[in-house]
This record gives structure tokens, sequence and C-alpha cells, in this order.
């Protein structure tokens, strides 16, 4: 049911204690389409480690007309044959579970997927996603 149009806040590093690998944590706001259907939107974060570059992984929320939030999960993210893909779970309020797959467009020559998502600062990333029968769009976009 969901992945990403947005806004994400401006990228910050945060370095790991006791000599750990820095990390570089990104945090934004997603919306998506079912279908034709009008957008879902919520919220995103991730935690992007030096070592993994072409991986990530991260949480996520979808919020209701009121801003309560209806669903909480995680996703994760890999590049493969120059292409990002990746997989989404979440737990929606009052007991439901969901999952699915989602894809970006294309990676714009990003070398990394925190480049990925910097390049949102100056174009709009696109893509896919589908979870059982269900499949839309997304996009993200960064502020500066």
């Amino acid at each position: 049911m969901l992945l990403l149009v947005a806004l994400l806040t401006a990228p910050f590093a945060a370095w790991a204690p006791d000599g750990q690998q820095p990390a570089t944590s990104l945090r934004g706001s997603w919306s998506a389409t079912i279908g034709n259907r009008p957008a879902l939107q919520g919220t995103w974060s991730a935690e992007l480690q030096e070592k993994t570059p072409n991986a990530a992984s991260g949480t996520w929320t979808l919020v209701g007309a009121g801003g309560a939030v209806i669903a909480r999960g995680t996703w994760s993210a890999t590049k493969t044959s120059g292409s990002w893909s990746g997989a989404w779970a979440a737990r929606v309020a009052g007991g439901g579970a969901r999952s699915g797959t989602w894809r970006a467009d294309a990676g714009g020559g990003a070398k990394t997927f925190a480049d990925l998502l910097r390049s949102s600062l100056e174009t709009q990333l696109t893509g896919a996603w589908r979870s059982g029968g269900l499949q839309g769009r997304w996009a993200l976009k960064a502020a500066r």
C-alpha cells in the first residue's frame, strides 16, 4: 500500500560510538498512489552505512488524514544489475500486516543508495510498488 512522494529533510551525518563505522541518517516524508486513486502519505527514515553502500534499511509510517499513524513498518533496499529495488513490511494499527516490493525507475547514475537519495535534492525520484494484487507509483523529492 505505500511508498514515497515527498520531502526529505536535509541529510545529516551521525557518528557511531566506540569507533564504529559512521552512518548517514536520512529522514523525510513520502506519498504514493494505489492504482489511479489519490495518494497515501507518511514518514520514513534510513541509516546508511559506509560499509554497505549498495544496501540500506529503515523505518516508515503511514499517516491518516487526521495525522494519526495508522501503520508502522520497515523497508530495505539493494542495488542489483544497475537498478534499485527493495521490500517493505508493515503492521497496521489494530493488528493486520502487509508487505510488498518496490523499485526506483532510474538510478540517475547514483553509485550508492545514499547518492540516490541525495540526488533528490535536484531531481524528483520516481518508482513503483506492489503488494499482492495492489500496485501504484511513488515519487520522492528532497528539501534543502
